[in-house]
């Protein structure tokens, strides 16, 4: 595998909509529209693996969260011939509140018309301690 200038690129694009106008639409551009695509979010109920079901929250999601808030800490992105994947880190924020450490991987799969997100998974870091009522080794 080695590092992929292009694929950071997609994944920083799409983290930079992120409480935009811009962000359902680009959201769904990005999006895979084959089977197996997956897309996890922050809430035990963001687990979508429909896609008409994705495209309708990730357009509804982009509406609620208009004005939020995204300072892009780190992004990565990696390739193997036709498969890469990316991770980034953020803080974001609704206005008036505290910015949250978010975190996003994502898989991405090379089709004719660019690079699609296959799988897709956010995630708000919570202490090993507080999760699981015990320090582990980090």
């Amino acid at each position: 595998m080695e590092t992929s200038d292009e694929i950071r690129t997609a994944l920083e694009s799409l983290i930079e909509t992120f409480g935009s106008p811009a962000m359902g639409k680009s959201f769904l551009e990005t999006i895979s529209t084959e089977p197996g695509t997956l897309v996890i979010g922050t809430d035990p109920d963001e687990w979508w693996d429909d896609l008409d079901r994705i495209k309708a929250v990730m357009t509804a999601q982009s509406d609620e969260l208009q004005g939020m808030s995204v300072k892009l800490e780190h992004a990565e992105g990696w390739v193997e011939r036709d498969v890469g994947w990316g991770a980034g880190k953020m803080q974001i924020a609704l206005p008036g509140e505290t910015p949250v450490t978010t975190r996003i991987t994502a898989v991405f799969t090379r089709r004719p018309d660019g690079w699609k997100m296959a799988q897709a998974h956010a995630s708000m870091g919570v202490s090993n301690k507080e999760a699981l009522g015990k320090d582990l080794t980090t």
